[in-house]
């Protein structure tokens, strides 16, 4: 389900991305698919529930949220980075980019969803059944 949900995400945003003109009816559905799409990052939390012991789950749902929620603080400040190279570099508060720098730059985001679904193809299910750890004692 978190394989199937990354790669609906990717398709979505690389449709959102790369098919300028799109009227806007069709964008707020892409744009709703994207949210829903998403929301598999959910299913994260449930994994780290059921594959460490009882003992350390909150240190591994924190570091899971932490992991989670780094991406924003590390992938815009990338995609500004991208835009202000397009731009020469020089940032004088009159940049004007254009709809092919913005794909050009955003183009992380499309790469990021595709490493999440090459890492969620070797993710495997445990059918909701919680690992044993009874021989760590």
């Amino acid at each position: 389900l978190m394989a199937l949900g990354t790669l609906l995400c990717f398709v979505t945003l690389l449709v959102v991305l790369y098919m300028p003109g799109l009227p806007l009816w069709a964008l707020y559905l892409l744009m709703f698919n994207l949210g829903f799409t998403c929301s598999v990052y959910q299913l994260s939390f449930t994994l780290v529930c059921y594959s460490v012991p009882d003992y350390c789950q909150g240190v591994a749902i924190g570091t899971t949220n932490m992991i989670t929620m780094i991406s924003a603080p590390i992938l815009q400040p990338i995609i500004g980075i991208f835009l202000s190279i397009s731009h020469g570099g020089i940032l004088d508060g009159f940049e004007n980019y254009s709809l092919e720098t913005y794909q050009s730059a955003l183009t992380v985001l499309p790469v990021v969803y595709a490493f999440g679904f090459v890492i969620a193809l070797f993710i495997k299910d445990s059918k909701g059944k919680t690992i044993s750890f009874d021989h760590l004692g």
